[in-house]
């Protein structure tokens, strides 16, 4: 990019001081172009010559002139090193442009690879859950097995007992659990059971939750 800049600006400057040199050779010689390498001549510059003061035209005057044409000469050298400065100015910004550019395209990339990521990131953890929900409902299928297997052993087996025994152990339970054994024993031996209880505990074991 800066190899460009250079090459745009000598261009630039070779283009306005060759202009700037022909426009120069025309205004002293005669016909540049024809070869005419005569210096030009003008009124000013017969009567100079000559003498002449009939015009008014002095040697003090023919110096004021050249003065005005070096003054001249310099502002114009002046306006086109402005320009090559504009110039310079101008392709700094349009490459702090390409700069700005390049930056927020690199950021955008990086947000698109973040998405991304966070994307991945999702679908595993939408797998994980379904795998550990899966897992939780297994395990409580077996716990509710199990529970199931070892309440119909223990349901056969309190009914083997004495009655007055099994009251006692059950009242040892949680109500839940206590609740659940009870109403799985035969009607006729829960009914031994429970008349073991006092009135309290066998209303809060027997009553609808």
């Amino acid at each position: 990019m800066q190899s460009k800049i250079v090459y745009v600006v000598i261009f630039l400057m070779a283009f306005v001081l060759t202009t700037g040199g022909v426009m120069l050779l025309n205004q002293k010689y005669e016909n540049i172009f024809k070869l005419d390498f005569s210096p030009r001549k003008t009124a000013l510059g017969n009567a100079f010559a000559q003498g002449e003061t009939a015009t008014g035209i002095t040697a003090n005057d023919s110096a004021k002139a050249l003065i005005d044409t070096t003054k001249l000469k310099e502002e114009w050298e002046n306006k086109i090193k402005q320009q090559v400065l504009d110039s310079l100015s101008k392709a700094k910004d349009h490459e702090k442009t390409e700069a700005l550019i390049a930056e927020r395209n690199r950021q955008l990339d990086s947000l698109n690879k973040i998405k991304d990521q966070i994307a991945q990131y999702e679908v595993k953890l939408k797998s994980k859950t379904a795998e550990l929900k899966s897992a939780a409902q297994n395990a409580d299928a077996a716990k509710d097995s199990a529970y199931a297997k070892w309440k119909k052993e223990i349901v056969k087996t309190y009914e083997a007992m004495d009655s007055k025994m099994v009251a006692k152990i059950i009242q040892k339970l949680n109500d839940n659990l206590a609740r659940d054994i009870l109403f799985s024993i035969k009607k006729k031996k829960r009914a031994e059971i429970i008349s073991q209880f006092s009135p309290e505990t066998a209303v809060r074991l027997t009553r609808m939750q």
